[in-house]
């Protein structure tokens, strides 16, 4: 009897070891995924409209990314919907000494890494309720530093 209560007693604790190390990798690999994607979107940004400043943070990347063409511009691009990247993808800053993989910018590769013990961010996808209002980025006449807001 007590060699089944030790029995059940290790693999509970294996359970739970092996439990939490699927939840981390888990995580992660959401993360690479999510640096795939934005990796595409600013590839697409880069592609229609220009360059990306190197001193931009993480923040103002994401925030570039989700400005909204005008309808020229949603008209003249195959497959271009809207924005680059979607209106509820929001990214939270996270500093070095918290534990655990992030997204970093590198601006001299013009995409995002996964790292760990260096300043980054993690993503999330808020709810449809609260996703900002697009910004519209005027093109032609107004020249490509203007823009408006869309309501």
């Amino acid at each position: 009897m007590l060699a089944t209560v030790g029995m059940v007693g290790i693999l509970g604790a294996i359970s739970i070891t092996l439990f939490f190390h699927t939840q981390d990798s888990v995580k992660t690999q959401r993360l690479v995924s999510d640096i795939e994607s934005l990796n595409r979107s600013v590839t697409a940004y880069r592609a229609n409209r220009g360059t990306l400043a190197s001193n931009l943070t993480a923040q103002d990347v994401i925030s570039k990314l989700k400005t909204v063409g005008d309808a020229d511009t949603r008209r003249s691009l195959p497959g271009y919907r809207g924005s680059y990247l979607d209106g509820r993808f929001t990214a939270h800053n996270v500093n070095a000494s918290q534990p655990g993989p992030r997204a970093v910018r590198d601006a001299t590769e013009f995409r995002f890494k996964l790292a760990e013990g260096v300043n980054g961010v993690l993503f999330e996808m808020l709810d449809q309720n609260t996703a900002d209002a697009g910004v519209e980025e005027a093109r032609g006449t107004q020249g490509p530093g203007s823009s408006q807001i869309s309501g």
